[in-house]
């Protein structure tokens, strides 16, 4: 659909709107719309509430797992507004711990079987940019981290870490629901980069779960885990900077590293018979394969 461009004064440019459009919208004169500009685009909308979109959840006697594919599967997607038929009061109680992982919703009605969750945030206050970034940031003290307190033979830290894989997971499933609703702009092809959101939760869960892992366990690693594990630290780091800025070479220094990589953590798998070693060399190698995917990911985007 075209339109031509009106001039009215020396820097005033009018266009017409479609007339089907304002009725459906039901707009008059004197009524104000949103006008947001997007690169080479420019939206315009009314100043209705975008994420309006409701659905209704039938959550009785799930189990917590189920409950929470369900939600998570209604946050991506873009609803605004949730409403929960649930069972019984432990049933409500899960879905209240797991609601708080969706960035900008609360609470906005309860009852005896019924939760009603609604999206309050406001456009703006995030960027897509800050969100990769910040992504990057918990993974990487994750595993920093998480190394140190290897090193170190300290439990607690290595069970905490989880806490931090949770936040990470708020962060990605907003940034996919935002790129579910288009109300992103981003450089990069978004379903390359739909795929490579997801990786990177992948990442987080395999740092989380090596950690979890590792606190359970009495023995100290090997050297070869320690070598490996700070290894790998840096590909991390060299992926992040590569996702801003973008550099062929350090993409096939990557892709070149990690098989190298893989190689010895199957030679070293072979080696080490303790059950500490073996458990995070498995994590190891599940880490290297998914930094292998996520620097396949960044070549694709800037082909």
């Amino acid at each position: 659909m075209k339109r031509k461009i009106i001039k009215l004064g020396d820097t005033t440019h009018v266009i017409s709107l479609p007339a089907v459009w304002f009725r459906d919208n039901e707009l008059g004169a004197g009524d104000e719309l949103e006008v947001e500009i997007a690169g080479p685009d420019l939206r315009v909308s009314t100043k209705k509430d975008p994420n309006l979109e409701k659905i209704t959840l039938y959550l009785k006697n799930l189990s917590k797992s189920s409950i929470a594919a369900h939600l998570k599967a209604a946050y991506v997607k873009g609803y605004g507004e949730i409403k929960l038929i649930v069972g019984d009061g432990s049933a409500i109680e899960t879905v209240q711990d797991i609601f708080s992982s969706m960035i900008g919703f609360e609470i906005i009605e309860q009852a005896k079987d019924i939760v009603i969750i609604k999206d309050l945030s406001y456009e703006g206050e995030i960027s897509p940019i800050m969100i990769i970034k910040k992504c990057f940031a918990i993974i990487s003290s994750c595993s920093e981290d998480g190394l140190k307190a290897v090193k170190n033979g300290d439990k607690k830290v290595l069970s905490e870490l989880k806490e931090r894989d949770f936040v990470l997971n708020r962060f990605i499933n907003f940034y996919l629901r935002k790129i579910i609703q288009n109300k992103w702009v981003v450089e990069k092809d978004s379903k390359l980069l739909f795929s490579f959101i997801n990786l990177l939760e992948y990442l987080g869960d395999h740092y989380s779960n090596m950690s979890k892992a590792l606190s359970k366990q009495d023995d100290a690693v090997h050297n070869d885990v320690v070598e490996f594990w700070e290894y790998m630290n840096k590909m991390t780091q060299t992926i992040s900077e590569n996702f801003f800025e973008f550099n062929n070479e350090a993409i096939v220094m990557i892709l070149d590293s990690i098989h190298k990589l893989n190689k010895r953590i199957d030679v070293s798998l072979k080696e080490r018979k303790e059950a500490v070693n073996i458990i995070s060399l498995n994590w190891l190698k599940n880490i290297a394969n998914t930094l292998n995917d996520l620097a396949i990911y960044e070549l694709m985007m800037n082909l």
